[in-house]
């Protein structure tokens, strides 16, 4: 716990790139298999900040160490592979993961699932690739949601996968932006015993969305744990968001 502690981004770079944000951060054991990235690059030719919601394989020990192995490679092929394109990233990340794990020569199937965004700051633009996992964001209080691609980041594939997508939005009118992995969606509880949904969750963000960031985290967290009330919790849960007012 305290080696993967270490290794995600501190609290006070986080709040140094993205001053009005939150990080929900809930392992399900004492370590995680879903970690949160946060990074910069700033040169006198180009100036990009990134953030990302990752779910790895499995949780607990498993996970963490699927955790190392995402970490490791994205700061890699960020700052020493120059990537900047998210799509070329997340293809990067992939080709990693499948390296270190040995997947062509192994049965290891291992991988993650994320939601990867790149901020040119110079330009004011939003670029955004997702492997599974989407982006939703709110502009001009309608909310917007752009699925991930149907595929997954490490693992085996029967046949040659489609390129990730790129997506772009303009930050010239300043939008919210949220990230998740599935364990909040997937939560079980309510008087129905069901899931939680990834549409009560964006139905939920929108309400709360122009709350100061710190009472959105206290608000995601309370109506959780309501929904909860006895039930275990099955899954790490991870929910970035994130103003972007350049």
């Amino acid at each position: 716990q305290r080696i993967q502690s270490a290794l995600l981004p501190q609290e006070q770079f986080v709040k140094f790139l993205f001053s009005d944000s939150f990080i929900l951060y809930k392992p399900r054991d004492v370590v995680s298999g879903d970690f949160y990235f946060v990074d910069e690059i700033k040169t006198a030719e180009e100036h990009w900040r990134y953030f990302a919601c990752v779910d790895c394989t499995g949780h607990g020990v498993p996970g963490a160490f699927m955790s190392m192995i995402g970490d490791t490679l994205l700061y890699k092929i960020i700052r020493d592979e120059g990537l900047r394109d998210p799509s070329y990233i997340l293809e990067a990340l992939h080709f990693g993961v499948r390296t270190a794990l040995k997947q062509n020569t192994t049965d290891n199937q291992d991988g993650m699932d994320l939601a990867f965004v790149a901020v040119d700051m110079r330009e004011k633009q939003l670029h955004f690739a997702g492997a599974t996992n989407p982006l939703v964001y709110i502009q001009d209080g309608e909310l917007h949601l752009i699925k991930g691609d149907r595929r997954h980041v490490g693992g085996k594939h029967i046949r040659e996968p489609k390129a990730f997508t790129c997506h772009q939005i303009s930050l010239d009118n300043p939008p919210w932006v949220y990230l998740h992995t599935d364990g909040f969606p997937d939560q079980f509880g309510g008087p129905q015993h069901q899931k939680f949904m990834a549409k009560r969750l964006r139905d939920l963000l929108h309400r709360i969305h122009e709350l100061p960031f710190e009472e959105q985290h206290h608000e995601l967290s309370r109506l959780l744990s309501e929904w909860m009330q006895d039930e275990r919790q099955i899954d790490d849960i991870l929910v970035m968001g994130v103003k972007l007012d350049l």
